[in-house]
């Protein structure tokens, strides 16, 4: 979640007309009395809020929600020198142990950690060595094979651990990147803080997640997900109240070198991009922050294990490969494919 210039902010802008998550009568603006609508640019991302079941504090209410979504920069931006997460990379770099004092970055970390062991490494938070190594925050650049192996070497979920309740200890030089998991946290206290507020109906949206809270009727929220390759929508999903939505695809951030496309997705044990899928999405009963995290976890899994993982974990997923197949679990109207 690094600052972004003038330049990226605009970039953004146009890449947003081809959101991965693109949603039905968007229309950025307070709608009618029943429903109110805005968006802003925070988290290195748009974010959307939309209320659908309004009252006299409505716009207070959203306001105070992105401000805590803003908040939440200096916390878990990778690139920072003066965020919290760098203060504790800081420590780690030099093999030491540090004490995490910011409960959200302490609760995101120990979640990453576990899910990095539940998914056998596919998604990894120590691989922050490796994250800089391909720059992607400038642009992209192909790292040579000894920096790779360096980085790998310098990388582990089982390298570290938390010997009590906000000390981490690692057992040699690493870094915690927190970008495949520190978004979706992020919407799950903005989402908090609206049910705390007694808002019955709303989704909260950024580019590669969506949260939708419920308790209001039974209608499901049509959701759309862009294909990576052309213009248009590959699926539409049909999402239920409590149910979250994250998206992992190879055309989010990713530079071309000798008509090869290399993107942000990276394999923790092979150090390069991960092949086998171009775009996946979990739809799951589960925080923001679990299915952000298990998106990127599957698409490195590759399709078998990736089926398998979500059979077990009762996940719903619809996902492309790179040589076209559909990758579709359960079946059912939950979803209407549209082009692959």
């Amino acid at each position: 979640m690094k600052k972004s210039s003038g330049i990226q902010k605009i970039a953004y802008l146009l890449i947003s007309i081809s959101i991965l998550l693109v949603f039905f009568a968007l229309k950025y603006a307070k709608l009618s009395n029943e429903v109110f609508e805005t968006n802003r640019y925070v988290l290195d991302t748009f974010v959307t809020i939309k209320i659908f079941d309004t009252r006299k504090n409505v716009e207070k209410d959203v306001k105070k929600a992105f401000e805590l979504l803003s908040e939440k920069e200096n916390v878990f931006d990778f690139y920072s020198e003066d965020s919290k997460l760098e203060a504790v990379n800081e420590k780690l770099r030099e093999g030491s142990k540090v004490r995490i004092d910011d409960k959200h970055l302490r609760a995101t970390i120990k979640l990453a950690l576990n899910l990095a062991r539940e998914t056998e490494g596919s998604f990894d938070p120590t691989i922050g060595f490796l994250t800089r190594a391909w720059s992607f925050d400038k642009g992209g650049r192909l790292p040579g094979r000894t920096e790779i192996a360096n980085a790998l070497k310098n990388s582990g979920y089982h390298k570290v651990s938390f010997i009590n309740p906000d000390l981490l200890n690692p057992s040699g030089p690493l870094m915690i990147d927190l970008g495949g998991i520190a978004k979706g946290y992020c919407l799950d206290i903005a989402a908090d803080y609206l049910k705390k507020k007694g808002y019955r109906k709303f989704l909260i949206n950024s580019v590669s997640s969506t949260v939708i809270f419920n308790s209001l009727d039974d209608e499901a929220l049509k959701v759309g997900i862009e294909h990576p390759r052309k213009k248009g929508l590959f699926a539409v999903i049909l999402a239920k109240g409590g149910e979250t939505i994250s998206t992992s695809a190879d055309n989010q951030r990713f530079f071309e070198f000798n008509g090869k496309r290399y993107h942000h997705i990276l394999d923790p044990k092979s150090g390069y991009p991960a092949r086998n899928f171009i775009s996946v999405t979990v739809v799951a009963r589960k925080s923001a922050a679990y299915t952000d995290a298990i998106s990127t976890a599957l698409f490195v899994m590759g399709p078998e294990k990736a089926l398998n993982f979500a059979r077990k974990n009762g996940l719903k997923i619809v996902a492309l490969t790179a040589d076209g197949k559909v990758i579709l679990y359960p079946r059912g109207s939950w979803i209407e494919i549209i082009s692959y």
